[in-house]
């Protein structure tokens, strides 16, 4: 994958938000730790903490990205019940989201929802919805949702958000694709989703979205069962 110069721009202006925030409270520990009660001092780790897992996440995308371009994205299919392997995932974006004000509830299957597929790569997926889902909801809250249909086993994320119009759900999962009013509501780089798309795509699956402007968004994620 070759960057522009605007995508650059746009990667290093990502990265270095993170950075900033790193090496500000880095430095507070530093130059004032002792000074700094057990509650601030921990409060500051978990900000640098925070920060360094979203760079990772920043620069996994661009990397899904290039793989994508070099068709080099591999999967490893096997039964996967998919409660049990989303859970760590769904916990993770339950502690992002009570920082920021918001929930992340999920309605679990009744018995385990058995799907042939990667469970990294699954994950993967979700990660990119609910990251999504996050950034787009100033308020409420994001639900997870499991279900068995016709064969396909679903995973619905539902947020409470901005959403979109049709024409923007349209293109939601071309790549560097953002709606007008999700670049004044939050930054972005327009691959998540369309990553979260292709590799639905090289699981036999398929991401599909339902939304209206001002009522907030649901992505489905169809995977074939076990």
């Amino acid at each position: 994958m070759t960057l522009d110069l605007p995508q650059l721009a746009e990667l290093s202006h990502e990265l270095k938000t993170p950075l900033v925030a790193i090496d500000g409270f880095a430095r507070i520990l530093e130059e004032q730790g002792a000074e700094l009660s057990n509650k601030d001092r921990l409060e500051f780790l978990n900000i640098i903490r925070s920060n360094s897992k979203k760079l990772e996440r920043i620069l996994d995308l661009w990397m899904d990205a290039a793989r994508l371009d070099e068709k080099q994205i591999a999967v490893n299919l096997e039964t996967v019940d998919l409660g049990a392997t989303l859970a760590d995932t769904i916990q993770e974006y339950s502690i992002l989201a009570k920082e920021r004000g918001l929930s992340v509830t999920q309605t679990k299957p009744a018995q385990p929802l058995l799907a042939h597929t990667d469970s990294l790569r699954v994950s993967q997926i979700l990660t990119n919805l609910l990251s999504n889902a996050l950034k787009y909801t100033e308020k409420g809250v994001v639900t997870v949702r499991f279900e068995s249909k016709a064969g396909r086993a679903l995973i619905h994320v539902k947020d409470s958000g901005i959403g979109m119009d049709a024409a923007d759900a349209g293109k939601v999962f071309d790549r560097y694709f953002r709606t007008e009013s999700s670049k004044d509501k939050a930054q972005g780089h327009g691959l998540g989703l369309y990553i979260a798309q292709q590799i639905a795509r090289a699981l036999d699956g398929e991401v599909s979205v339902k939304s209206e402007k001002g009522q907030g968004t649901e992505f489905t994620l169809s995977l074939p069962t076990a």
